[in-house]
This record gives structure tokens, sequence and C-alpha cells, in this order.
């Protein structure tokens, strides 16, 4: 797994403008900082994000975020509503995920209840996704599996359906499932998370792969290979379904199980990709 490569495609998680009435205008940010002058309800959200950012960029890899864990902790607990009304100008500040996230978070917001008049909505990036998927990478990779599924699905509860990296969260909660044995959750999840509209190829493929796991430890065995073959036609030639594959008729002659590797879905960047394409 290139998890350096990860860290650097999550800073792809910046702040995105976009204000209505009018076209979308993005422009780069610092995660979560409010462009008013007042503080956000979540400006702390990111500052104690782009801490850890900071360190992770020094190449300590994933335990680097183990000084920030209580800071980031604290900020996903109190966590309260996504939009913020500026005491300065009345400007609404929403925060989104990716630009599909952000026209809907936007137009909900757009128009005065009851009157039709438009107001100056502003969507800035959400901290919270990359908050808890710090977190919850971290607590898997040091077995604290529980912890990671408790901060994972509490940033999955702060963001939309439509939000662009959702699929790297519910990915990083189906290893957190697979690690505490939950299989059919874990299935259940893999599931759920190709239903979602913005998963691209690589997320959808490494979803197989997910659930040709679960599949196989629940010796489901037929549907787990269909589950790698399927991975395969979208990502021809991974070594990990392969594997699978070759374990899958290891199992099949009779041949005992073995300890499994826990599916770590951390991800690398895709050279033609604006937004994060991971595979395990």
């Amino acid at each position: 797994m290139n998890k350096s490569a990860f860290f650097t495609v999550i800073l792809l998680l910046g702040a995105s403008v976009c204000t209505v009435p009018g076209s979308a205008i993005w422009a780069e940010g610092a995660p979560g900082a409010a462009s008013s002058k007042a503080a956000s309800p979540w400006s702390e959200a990111g500052t104690v994000l782009a801490a850890t950012l900071a360190d992770l960029a020094r190449g300590g890899g994933i335990l680097s975020v183990a000084p920030h864990a209580g800071a980031l902790e604290q900020v996903l607990s109190s966590a309260g509503d996504l939009a913020w009304v500026s005491p300065e100008d009345g400007t609404v500040h929403v925060l989104a995920d990716g630009a599909a996230d952000a026209l809907v978070q936007t137009a909900a917001y757009a128009t005065v209840q009851g009157d039709g008049d438009k107001r100056k909505v502003v969507s800035e990036a959400n901290p919270y996704p990359a908050v808890a998927l710090y977190l919850g990478i971290y607590y898997n990779e040091i077995g604290r599996s529980a912890d990671a599924l408790r901060v994972l699905d509490r940033g999955l509860a702060l963001m939309s359906d439509v939000a662009e990296h959702r699929g790297l969260l519910v990915g990083e909660k189906g290893a957190a499932l697979g690690a505490l044995k939950r299989f059919p959750e874990a299935l259940q999840v893999y599931d759920d998370g190709l239903k979602l509209t913005a998963l691209g190829d690589a997320d959808r493929a490494r979803f197989y792969r997910g659930r040709g796991f679960a599949l196989t430890e629940l010796n489901r065995l037929d549907e787990a290979e269909q589950s790698y073959r399927e991975s395969l036609k979208l990502e021809p030639g991974n070594a990990l379904a392969q594997r699978e594959l070759g374990y899958i008729e290891h199992l099949r002659r009779g041949g005992g199980p073995v300890k499994p590797q826990l599916f770590l879905p951390h991800a690398s960047p895709s050279p033609d990709a604006a937004a994060p394409a991971p595979s395990p």
C-alpha cells in the first residue's frame, strides 16, 4: 500500500468556493477556513487538520497522527451544524465535499424560506471527513478497529451521500469491520458502497475486492470468486485479486484456511484524476 501517496491525495480535500446565485467559482483555500473575518464553528477543525497534515507531510507515516489524535477526536465529537451565517454580512457558509456536494448544499440554502429571495451562500471544504478518515486509518493501523468504526461512522454522518470522498470512509469502515470479524456487516457496507453515485472505477474495484474478502471468510466461495473477477474487469491484473482467487482454489482443493490479511483500503492516486482513486 502506498501510504505516502495516500496522504498527498487527501490534500485534495482543500477548500472550494461556490457562490449563489451565479455560476460556480472554484478556488484553493485552507481546509475548513471561513472566508468571513468571524471564526466559523469549524475553524478549529481546520486548524487541527492542518497541523496533522503538516506532520504527515514530513514523512512520518500514519503514526504521525498519534500526537494529534486527542485534538482530532475533540473537534469530531463537537461538530454541530454544517451551515453558519456570518454575523458581519449575513453570508451563509455551508460545508461541502466536492463539486456535486457544493451545488446541492448551496442550492438548499440559497432561497430564503417563504419569499423566494436569493441570498449569498458560500461553500467551504468540509474538514470532518478528513479528520474522521485519518483517525480511522490510524486506529485500524494500531489494532483499535472498534475506535476506527466509531470515528468513521461519525465522519459519515457529517457528509452527504453525494460527497466526493465518501467512498474513502466507507472503504475504511469495511476494513474496520473485517478486522473485527464482523463479515456480514462488512459485506453490507461494501454492497452499499457500490451504490454510491460518485464512485470511480478504482473505488468500485476496491469495493469488489473488499466484498470478495468478506465472502471468502463467510465461506461463500463462488460469490467471492465472482466478486474478485468483477474487480479484475475494472483493474485487470490486480495482484491482490489474483492472489485471492488462488486462495479460493486452495480452499476448494481442501486446503486449510490461513490467517487472513487485514483488508486495508489505503489509497494511491490516479495520475489522470483530479480526485482520489484509491486502491489497496
